[in-house]
């Protein structure tokens, strides 16, 4: 039997699945950012971050980090997701509501990422509920600052 795939690009949350939150903090100065992402999964949360560089803005970083951690559900073997971030522009690329120029490309990847998931589902979360992935977001940034200080 052929599996039945379903892209869900609206914010309606879907029974059975994993939830995911990213988030990414910016230090322009540098053009560093700093991503993470947690995985809800049986087993309680999953925390990931890791620190990229040329990143020109914060929505270029919001959406390497929601593109990083697609590819890290898809390496663990999650088929049913529901994706959080807090970026609204984000999400609204994402659903092909708002098109941005700067992260087209980056849309793109997570566009056709999506389309690997048997369920997916993205929708934004307030900033308040979104606090584990932005800590991680942020502690990469200090820690990457810290150890360039010291070059």
């Amino acid at each position: 039997p052929q599996k039945q795939r379903t892209t869900d690009l609206s914010p309606v949350n879907v029974e059975n699945t994993i939830l995911m939150r990213s988030d990414a903090s910016w230090k322009g100065d540098r053009n560093v950012a700093g991503l993470g992402w947690v995985i809800y999964g049986e087993n309680g949360p999953i925390k990931f971050s890791a620190v990229e560089e040329h990143v020109s803005t914060p929505l270029m970083a919001e959406s390497i980090a929601m593109r990083a951690a697609l590819v890290k559900c898809k390496e663990m073997g999650v088929h049913r997701i529901r994706c959080e971030a807090d970026s609204k522009q984000l999400i609204a690329c994402i659903r092909n509501e708002e098109p941005v120029p700067e992260i087209y490309g980056i849309v793109s990847d997570i566009v056709a990422l999506a389309s690997e998931f048997e369920t997916i589902s993205f929708g934004w979360i307030s900033r308040l509920e979104n606090v584990i992935a932005d800590g991680l977001a942020k502690q990469c940034v200090v820690v990457n600052e810290d150890v360039n200080s010291l070059t």
